[in-house]
């Protein structure tokens, strides 16, 4: 069964922080609402749920078991602090699925050191072999070129292209995964799909700096008629 792999958009607002270094971060939910992102007639919206359900909770299941570096690919988010977010997971409409987590740190060097910890972090991977499942995924990962976007401080990123398979059946599969920091906020996009579609990965981009300022500004735009486990 061909599955979304952890695809989706990461949103890590400046919320404060506890402890030092770049863990101990404080967690907290993204307010509910966001603009909606179409795409050849298909809608994806981003929802964080203020209590985690039994669905989202059933999501977080420890599922990944794989080799080299970056094995899930969320678990790079670990240079960013720890990862036990609350997660925002939208029905699979043909396009990714939207995970959400939310963090902060008060510090902006802080931020920048983790960024430059994540890039070199990206440099020395090259392979990644990951369960989810009984899906199998073997993935060769090269670095993106430093880029730039509107008001981001810096923006880096990887591309994974490989195989997946399950039961007899093998499928290609391309993972693109930006990282944008905006001063001591960020924000982490990722998305996958059987083709190669730059569009897509640069709507999401588009859609987290928006929500991303939306909740470092306090505004948080409703998205009525729109319940977990609904189509947008």
């Amino acid at each position: 069964m061909r599955r979304s792999i952890a695809a989706g958009v990461v949103l890590l607002a400046g919320l404060g922080m506890t402890g030092c270094g770049t863990l101990g971060a404080t967690w907290q939910a993204v307010p509910t609402g966001s603009p909606v992102l179409t795409k050849d007639g298909a809608q994806l919206a981003l929802l964080v749920p203020d209590n985690v359900g039994d669905e989202f909770r059933a999501f977080e299941e420890p599922s990944w078991i794989g080799g080299g570096c970056l094995e899930n690919p969320t678990d790079v988010l670990d240079y960013l602090g720890p990862v036990e977010a609350k997660r925002a997971i939208i029905h699979d409409t043909g396009w990714p699925t939207v995970d959400s987590y939310a963090w902060g740190t008060a510090d902006d060097e802080q931020m920048a050191a983790a960024f430059d910890e994540l890039q070199q972090a990206i440099h020395d991977c090259t392979e990644v072999s990951m369960r989810y499942g009984e899906d199998y995924y073997d993935l060769r990962v090269r670095p993106e070129r430093p880029s730039t976007f509107p008001g981001a401080d810096e923006r880096i990123g990887y591309v994974a292209r490989g195989w997946g398979r399950s039961k007899g059946e093998r499928w290609p599969v391309v993972l693109r995964m930006s990282f944008l920091r905006f001063g001591s906020s960020a924000i982490a996009v990722q998305a996958d799909s059987y083709t190669n579609d730059d569009d897509v990965h640069e709507g999401l981009v588009e859609l987290a700096a928006h929500r991303l300022a939306a909740v470092l500004e306090g505004r948080t735009p409703a998205l009525e008629g729109y319940e977990p486990g609904t189509s947008a």
